[in-house]
C-alpha cells in the first residue's frame, strides 16, 4: 500500500493537444523550470482562484468598479431610444 506521508507529492496525467505541449515546453524551457513544475504551479494558482468563491468575489468587484454599482440589479439599461 502506498503512504502519502512519506512521499509529498502524487503523480496525475493529463492529455493535451500537441501544440499546448509543444508551447509548454517552450516556456518552460525559457523560464528555467521543469515541465511538472510549469504545470504544478499552473493547477495551485487554478485551485486558488477558483476554490472557494474567490473568482466570482473578484469578478463582483470589479463590475461594481466600472460600474460605480453595488448590485448588478441596479445595472439595468435605459431603453428609451432602443429601435429594433
Amino acid at each position: 500500500m502506498f503512504n502519502r506521508a512519506l512521499n509529498s507529492t502524487v503523480a496525475i496525467g493529463v492529455r493535451v493537444e500537441p501544440e499546448l505541449e509543444r508551447r509548454l515546453d517552450q516556456l518552460a524551457l525559457s523560464l528555467g523550470k521543469s515541465r511538472s513544475t510549469c504545470v504544478r504551479e499552473a493547477i495551485a494558482l487554478y485551485v486558488e482562484r477558483f476554490s472557494g468563491g474567490e473568482e466570482a468575489r473578484r469578478q463582483s468587484q470589479l463590475i461594481r468598479q466600472q460600474t460605480g454599482s453595488t448590485h448588478w440589479s441596479e445595472q439595468i439599461p435605459d431603453w428609451t431610444d432602443w429601435t429594433a
